[in-house]
């Protein structure tokens, strides 16, 4: 694993430690269990995966998983990856409910510019197609990085035997 995979699985564990002490959602660190993704947090009908990319997420995103229900986190720099039909039918086929995208610059060029990938993605989706994508349960697909802790915490809110991912 790179340095700035190690960097971003460290900044998702803290951000998770922020708002959750709960035993329900943790680290993966089992090799036969590490490729679902990086985090798990249990749920109904199905645990929610976590992968944490950083940089690019290139094929690597389609590469966790097995259809289980996943969710995608990284500090991606190209919005274009996340602009294609085909790669979006691609990483809902995976299983993928969402994928967050930073909402901050994490390049020079979108600090210049005063955007960042997310919103870059959402500009796109605006003007192109008139609407963002929808995951199988018709909730945005695409969403920004700062909301991650907040759409965590209220699944943890929600007593294991409640907790479900038909509206995630």
């Amino acid at each position: 694993m790179s340095v700035l995979g190690s960097l971003s699985e460290e900044l998702l564990k803290r951000a998770i430690e922020t708002v959750s002490t709960s035993d329900d959602i943790f680290q993966t660190n089992q090799d036969d269990t590490k490729s679902y993704g990086d985090f798990v947090l249990m749920s109904l009908p199905n645990n929610l995966w976590f992968s944490v990319k950083s940089g690019f997420s290139r094929e690597r995103l389609l590469a966790s998983g097995f259809s289980n229900d996943l969710v995608g986190v990284g500090f991606f720099e190209e919005p274009t990856e996340f602009t294609s039909r085909h790669k979006v039918r691609n990483f809902k086929k995976a299983g993928f409910l969402a994928i967050y995208l930073p909402d901050v610059a994490v390049t020079e060029e979108q600090h210049d510019g005063t955007t960042s990938t997310y919103a870059e993605v959402q500009e796109f989706y605006n003007q192109a197609e008139g609407v963002a994508p929808l995951n199988i349960n018709g909730t945005q697909f695409f969403r920004p990085l700062s909301e991650l802790g907040s759409d965590i915490k209220s699944l943890l809110d929600q007593d294991l035997q409640r907790r479900s991912t038909l509206n995630f």
